[in-house]
Parts: C-alpha cells; structure tokens; sequence
C-alpha cells in the first residue's frame, strides 16, 4: 500500500514554532504610541447658531385637527 501525499507533512515539522514567543513589542514599535500619532486638525469648525445640525421645525408643520 501506498502512503499518501501530505499525510506525513501534516504532522511533520512545522516552520513556526509551537510554542508562544515572548512578546517583543514588535506591533508597538512599528506604530510607536499613541502619542505619536497626529491627530488631524478638524476640517470644519463646530456648527453655531443657525449653521446647527438640527433643522429648525417648521410652524406650519403639525397634527391637524
């Protein structure tokens, strides 16, 4: 009988270890902290008055009796 291909590799050695590697930091370091990062300026300053986000209710809009 035959053996079949794969059939030994999928036990065999593996080219990662098994075993968990210490944390090196390595993500972070890349990205550096969050103080690094610029935060960018906001595009458009903060609605005021009547540049607000809510439309004003119009008067002649309600229930009808």
């Amino acid at each position: 009988m035959t053996e079949r291909s794969g059939a030994r590799d999928a036990r065999g050695a593996s080219p990662e270890p098994l075993t968990p590697e210490p944390d090196d930091g390595g993500l972070e370091e890349m990205i550096g902290d969050a103080s690094d990062i610029e935060t960018p300026a906001e595009e458009t300053p903060p609605p005021t008055g009547s540049e607000s986000a809510m439309p004003e209710p119009e008067p002649d809009v309600g229930p009808t009796s």
